[in-house]
């Protein structure tokens, strides 16, 4: 693996995604199930929030993957999908509990999603859909 970074912010958790990483729609919104922001570069600062996690997009073996891609996370966690590969990547909801589907995102380029209900939320990548990842919402 090149390019994977995990931090711990506080109580957030941060996760990061090698290669390119996409986003819901690039501006945010809310939802009944969280609030998703844009793409953003450049390095992640720690800020006072509730809890973050950071989920890295990298190439492993020649093929692409989520590193870390099952995470457990308490209500109100903010996750970040960082792409550190060279290849462009989504978030797209996989299972019928939540609404979301990010716009690509490249290398150094991340996208957000704060989680704000209890349950167990599928994703891919919808350009390399071997890619998968779970998020467990726990209170």
């Amino acid at each position: 693996m090149k390019n994977v970074g995990i931090a711990t912010v506080g109580s957030a958790i941060l996760i990061v995604a090698a290669g390119t990483v996409a986003h819901a729609n690039g501006y945010g919104y809310g939802t009944k199930y969280g609030t998703a922001t844009g793409l953003t570069s450049g390095s992640h600062q720690g800020t006072k929030t509730r809890a973050q996690k950071q989920i890295v997009a990298t190439e492993m073996s020649g093929q692409y993957g989520f590193v870390r891609s099952k995470a457990t996370v308490k209500i109100g966690t903010k996750v970040t999908w960082l792409n550190s590969s060279n290849a462009p990547h989504t978030v797209t909801a996989s299972s019928s509990n939540w609404k979301f589907s990010s716009k690509q995102f490249t290398q150094g380029m991340k996208v957000t999603f704060t989680f704000r209900k209890a349950g167990t939320y599928k994703y891919f990548c919808s350009i390399h859909p071997y890619m998968k990842g779970t998020i467990v919402v726990k209170s």
